[in-house]
């Protein structure tokens, strides 16, 4: 029987560090003036303590060898349902405290890497107690609720509305999945998905059109996303259904979503395509164990590498010539594509090991020397020579603002680092203290990455006005 502790333990990861955010959230919310959500607090984290005190000692239950690992790993699953739905259930719960704004630099971060297509859209962005992200009309609601706001408003008119989870505000890796709901938006408004189905399936009325729209929707929000933030709006959808694992069956498609792996599979093969590279690998690789251990779990499972195999054909056959369908329109939107390159990543990685900000990069040490060491080797003709060459060496030293969407994806790279340690060191979360220190350190980790969205905007805004003032007539 494979071992399925490296699932189990990424889910005990992120439900661990997301419950850790709901208490940071909570502490910023505070007790109120006259501590009028005291209570209400109080209780939340009760609850919240009640399912993370038994973490450390189910997490040294599933490796002691003393009992069968099916055993084991049978107590751990029926702990993480318990965990994650007490979890899921809190955060819904958070909605009787005063509601948090969504910070200004996860928005900053859409506005960068969506261009002229967010200025389109132009969406709102709040926060919502569902442990989920979401995009929707605001005026649809509306109308359907108020049927006689139609005469007022044109039916026309549109105010998308783009949600992140309560507990993800401050946390700069979860809000690429707001790419995935801005992608929806530009779908919407652009008509793709509904052009890819009816060439398809013609009669709108039939179940078979309401699916194949269903999951094209998802397929090309995530296509959308791909191309204008890289491969960290897919990490951010990953990371979201970890923590409902446990609750779900994740090898089944649904009505309204293809299965992650068809989408995982869409995003890889075209980030692949378009950039040689898809950072993926390895997490496709754990979401295969976690696919057959869904499948398994409901006893469909004989010969895992067969069950896969068929799984790939029925993509090839039934969803593949959609997606090719779909390419082609959203190559075709006026955004901009990511910037994402390998060795600016392992740049920005070795930053933040050292705690050090990323929104700026230039020239690597090593060219730097280079460059210094041919100044000086340099034979200058006159002064003026040995001035210009100077100035030159001068601009070489300075950095540029880093892109959103390598910022976002060292952090998911860094992120995924330290989720790794919960299955290569078994004490990460042994026991309350390692597990508040192993949480601490992810914190800082946002806390880093959103600091250098923040600077890099800044940045940008201060070079645009700096090269529009040069523009200028005096």
């Amino acid at each position: 029987m494979p071992d399925n502790s490296p699932v189990l333990k990424r889910v005990a990861a992120e439900l661990a560090y997301r419950s850790s955010r709901i208490r940071e959230y909570i502490r910023e919310i505070g007790p109120g003036t006259t501590r009028e959500y005291q209570q209400i607090a109080d209780s939340i984290k009760l609850a919240l303590e009640s399912v993370e005190s038994q973490l450390p000692d189910q997490m040294q239950a599933l490796t002691n060898s003393a009992f069968a690992e099916d055993d084991r790993e049978s107590i751990f699953l029926d702990y993480l349902s318990r965990f994650s739905r007490w979890f899921v259930t809190i955060h819904e719960l958070l909605i009787y405290l005063p509601q948090q704004p969504a910070v200004p630099e996860s928005v900053s971060t859409l506005v960068e890497c969506f261009g002229d297509q967010y200025k389109a859209t132009n969406p709102s962005v709040i926060l919502g107690s569902l442990f989920n992200a979401a995009e929707y009309d605001f005026l649809e609601e509306l109308r359907r609720r108020l049927p006689d706001l139609g005469a007022i408003i044109p039916k026309s008119e549109k105010n998308f509305v783009l949600e992140l989870a309560l507990c993800d505000r401050q946390s700069p890796a979860a809000w690429a999945v707001l790419a995935h709901e801005l992608g929806h938006a530009i779908d919407h408004a652009n008509g793709l998905s509904d052009r890819v189905t009816n060439h398809f399936v013609t009669d709108p009325n039939s179940e078979a059109h309401q699916l194949c729209l269903a999951w094209t929707r998802e397929f090309c929000a995530d296509l959308i996303a791909a191309k204008a933030v890289g491969p960290a709006a897919i990490l951010s959808v990953l990371n979201l259904e970890y923590c409902a694992i446990p609750l779900s069956f994740v090898h089944l498609a649904s009505a309204t979503h293809p299965t992650t792996r068809w989408r995982l599979k869409v995003v890889s093969d075209f980030l692949s395509s378009q950039y040689g590279h898809d950072y993926l690998e390895d997490e496709r690789q754990l979401y295969d164990r976690t696919w057959i251990y869904s499948a398994r779990r409901q006893g469909a499972v004989d010969d895992e590498a067969n069950r896969l195999q068929q799984d790939d054909q029925t993509f090839e056959t039934a969803l593949k010539p959609v997606v090719d369908q779909l390419l082609p329109l959203v190559e075709g939107l006026d955004l901009p594509a990511h910037n994402v390159v390998a060795e600016s990543v392992e740049r920005c990685l070795a930053r933040l090991h050292r705690g050090v900000p990323i929104s700026a990069q230039g020239h690597s040490r090593s060219d730097l020397r280079e460059k210094v060491r041919a100044y000086r080797q340099q034979q200058f003709a006159d002064h003026e020579a040995q001035v210009t060459a100077f100035r030159q060496l001068k601009r070489d030293f300075l950095e540029e603002p880093l892109g959103a969407p390598t910022i976002l994806m060292s952090a998911h790279l860094c992120r995924c680092e330290k989720l790794a340690e919960v299955e290569s060191e078994p004490a990460t979360l042994s026991d309350r203290a390692s597990m508040k220190r192993w949480c601490a350190e992810l914190a800082e980790i946002d806390r880093v990455v959103a600091i250098s969205i923040q600077m890099s905007a800044t940045h940008q805004n201060v070079a645009a006005s700096i090269n529009a003032h040069a523009a200028a007539p005096a």
